[in-house]
């Protein structure tokens, strides 16, 4: 896994020092999405479901996976 630990400004951290994990690449185990996804749900509740995933794991971050 391409990982690196991040400040709370967005830069990777120094050695040694405590940062947030974030993972720079996709990776296996990864989640696509929150239910409900494409083709199971309103088209509503599917957008309002891609929404959170993006504010839960690529908002403090843009374009970086951190939980």
């Amino acid at each position: 896994m391409a990982i690196e630990t991040y400040t709370q400004a967005g830069t990777p951290s120094e050695p040694g020092k405590a940062g947030e994990l974030v993972c720079l690449q996709p990776f296996p185990c990864q989640p696509i999405g929150f239910w409900p996804l494409s083709g199971y749900g309103t088209a509503e509740a599917v957008e309002a479901a891609a929404v959170r995933y993006q504010q839960v794991y690529f908002s403090h971050y843009p374009d970086v996976w951190c939980t």
